[in-house]
């Protein structure tokens, strides 16, 4: 079992008048939590070869297993997308998308198994962008011909990749 690590929690940063009034005693909002157990994740579940990865990065540079099965999980819902959809019940379709948030004091180790699981979505994101790039500069050169030279067919590039860092809820939206 983990015990939820402590957070501080400033409660003159916050004030709000819905909030209820915790004690004032509370310097740490880990006191809050103290002595209850969260359950560790069930490592044993997940397929022998993603154990076998998970264990690897944690004995060879010290990743978390719990981070580094997580950061796993959601580098292959992202790979996925919406191409599959899991039929629940009839009438109910998921696909396999999962939003991930890593929780835990700085230094814990959460970037470096995130970073690891969705290298290979950042390679994918960098070759689509240099294809991309090229198929812009095609586009632009059959635009600057005369009309009864252009190619007539031709559409603009649309760059597709699977990351996106940074962005404001309007640039999301714009992509989805």
């Amino acid at each position: 079992m983990n015990t939820l690590p402590p957070t501080t929690f400033d409660r003159n940063k916050y004030p709000n008048e819905d909030t209820p009034n915790l004690p004032v005693s509370f310097q740490n909002i880990g006191e809050i939590f103290a002595g209850i157990d969260t359950p560790d994740m069930p490592l044993h579940l997940l397929p022998n070869e993603v154990q076998t990865i998970v264990n690897a990065y944690h004995s060879a540079l010290n990743y978390p297993k719990e981070y580094t099965a997580a950061s796993l999980m959601y580098a292959a819902s992202v790979a996925i997308g919406n191409t599959c959809r899991a039929v629940v019940k009839e009438g109910w379709k998921e696909t396999a998308v999962i939003f991930l948030c890593l929780v835990g004091n700085p230094g814990i180790g959460k970037t470096a198994p995130l970073r690891a699981a969705t290298e290979p979505l950042r390679q994918h994101d960098a070759d689509a962008y240099r294809v991309y790039r090229q198929e812009l500069a095609a586009y632009k050169a059959n635009d600057r011909l005369p009309k009864d030279q252009r190619d007539s067919n031709m559409q603009p590039p649309i760059f597709r990749k699977y990351l996106m860092s940074d962005a404001t809820p309007e640039a999301l939206a714009a992509k989805h």
